[in-house]
């Protein structure tokens, strides 16, 4: 069973968080009051759960205006302020299959922004941990997904850096893979000058398990542009920054 999980934030009106499959535990992405069960139906997926808190939101908290500024798609100051005020969230969750796991999840994408447009809300991926306006999301994760069964990974899942002062590097670590029911990816340590070059060479291995995602030699396992699809080997090599998170 898959429980893939992304999220959807809603101001004034509503918060959406989405779901995926194993590897990934349902307790890496979900809600405390999702990870302990009650909520779910006894029955087999694919399906929908969708749950609903009214302010004070204390299940749903919403991210303070610093952290919508770093991680906001399309966000004006006076959407910061409307979330802010956010009388009312809800959280819907995909619980998927992995048969047909990428349509699900193409579907689930548009079903958020359906909803987010219908209730004037902003949409939160709890996977990725980033908040976008409506018109953002229809952007970066409907006409990024494009007319591919499987997308260019760039514009559906986010890399989080985090540095290591002491040690004097960074730690590097995607997210969202869970959603499509694959295990994130994580450099260790690379050099703040090694950013761009950890980026990619994590959005390459990404892309390359999604289409494969068994390895039958992990340590050994070839990487290159050139091994992806011709529409995405192009993008990378004429470097699509719009769409590298």
């Amino acid at each position: 069973m898959m429980k893939l999980i992304s999220g959807i934030f809603a101001a004034l009106a509503t918060m959406v968080g989405l779901a995926s499959a194993e590897p990934p535990p349902a307790s890496s992405v979900a809600p405390k009051n999702l990870r302990e069960g009650s909520l779910f139906p006894k029955i087999d997926p694919p399906f929908i759960v969708l749950t609903d808190e009214t302010a004070p939101l204390k299940r749903y908290p919403v991210p303070n205006t610093g952290y919508l500024q770093h991680s906001g798609h399309g966000l004006s100051d006076e959407d910061h302020q409307a979330i802010q005020t956010s009388s009312r969230a809800s959280c819907a969750v995909l619980f998927n299959t992995r048969d047909g796991q990428w349509q699900r999840a193409k579907a689930f994408n548009n079903v958020a922004h359906v909803f987010a447009v219908e209730t004037k809300a902003h949409i939160w991926d709890s996977a990725t941990r980033e908040c976008f306006h409506r018109d953002a999301w229809k952007k970066r994760r409907i006409d990024g997904w494009g007319d591919r069964e499987i997308p260019d990974l760039r514009s559906q899942i986010a890399i989080h850096r985090y540095p290591k002062l002491d040690a004097g590097y960074f730690r590097s670590v995607t997210r969202g893979m869970g959603k499509f029911g694959l295990y994130d990816v994580v450099i260790e340590r690379s050099a703040d000058s090694e950013a761009a070059a950890a980026s990619n060479l994590m959005q390459v291995f990404c892309q390359t398990i999604a289409a494969n995602p068994v390895l039958e030699a992990p340590l050994r396992t070839p990487i290159s542009i050139e091994s992806l699809p011709p529409q995405i080997a192009k993008s990378y090599r004429e470097g699509d920054h719009e769409r590298r998170l």
